[in-house]
């Protein structure tokens, strides 16, 4: 039987970093975490056009250093704070998942 992190890891394509977004009224959350969950940077970037830019910034210097071939954005879904991440990251051309915030609070308490 698989275990749920052996499950997420199916979900990413090999190689690739992603980038978890906490979306907030002034400020977001991110962290990068590799596909085998190690978590290669924490940050928090102003709910702004420039603080959308430096997410991307960031999320590219972060795949570089780690060495992944590209980027998968996860973001949560509570309140309306994360339309302006994904909107943005939807201009560039960039695919985005979305997640609930009560299924995430139900898989930690496991």
């Amino acid at each position: 039987m698989e275990n749920t992190a052996a499950r997420k890891r199916k979900q990413v394509p090999e190689g690739y970093l992603i980038i978890g977004v906490d979306p907030h009224k002034k400020r977001h959350a991110a962290v990068a975490i590799t596909q085998d969950f190690t978590t290669r940077d924490k940050f928090k970037f102003d709910n702004t056009r420039e603080g959308l830019e430096t997410l991307l910034r960031r999320a590219k210097t972060e795949m570089v250093k780690s060495g992944c071939r590209g980027v998968m954005f996860a973001i949560e879904t509570g309140g309306h704070y994360w339309r302006n991440v994904a909107y943005f990251l939807e201009e560039q051309g960039i695919s985005v998942s979305f997640h609930q915030p009560v299924h995430l609070e139900a898989k930690a308490g496991r």
